[in-house]
């Protein structure tokens, strides 16, 4: 398995929350999502949920077990509730940013961190609870999901590089 978390890298969890790890003044006002960042689109609740879940890593794995869903299923809703807790500073810098006001980035970052941890932990315990058979497509899997991370993080990197404010 890789180091990289996908679905949940520092740069698309802050593109996410409408938090760049840039100074929220210069956001606001030249940002091009500046017109949708007044009203938000999923909570920070809806977004953990999102970010706790293995739907993607398991697709494809129909051979599980009652035992392994049941095992999964936990650790989903166990990880959801981890990851909204560390979200706290990810939600009022979203709150802040909103109301045009400066928010603690360094928390921000942390927070980003710490939940790039606890994917990588879930991952990771996910994956110990499969066969070998079903760890081949798990890996198959993370290893798409990877790709199709870097492929978005390259179209954002390329429309910023054309965007002028």
């Amino acid at each position: 398995m890789t180091n990289s978390v996908p679905g949940t890298t520092l740069r698309r969890l802050a593109v996410v929350i409408g938090v760049t790890l840039a100074s929220a003044p210069i956001l606001v006002a030249q940002s091009p999502f500046a017109s949708s960042a007044a009203q938000p689109k999923q909570s920070i609740e809806e977004l953990t949920t999102q970010w706790a879940s293995l739907e993607l890593p398991l697709l494809g794995i129909s051979d599980l077990t009652d035992l392994q869903r049941d095992a999964i299923e936990l650790l989903e809703g166990r990880f959801r509730t981890l990851f909204n807790e560390e979200a706290g500073p990810i939600r009022a810098a979203r709150v802040t940013l909103y109301q045009r006001g400066p928010f603690e980035r360094q928390n921000v970052e942390r927070a980003l961190e710490r939940m790039g941890e606890l994917r990588r932990r879930e991952l990771a315990l996910t994956r110990s609870m499969l066969t070998e058979t079903q760890r081949v497509r798990y890996d198959a899997n993370l290893r798409q999901i990877a790709a199709q991370e870097a492929d978005a993080n390259t179209k954002r990197d390329r429309e910023a590089a054309f965007f002028t404010p």
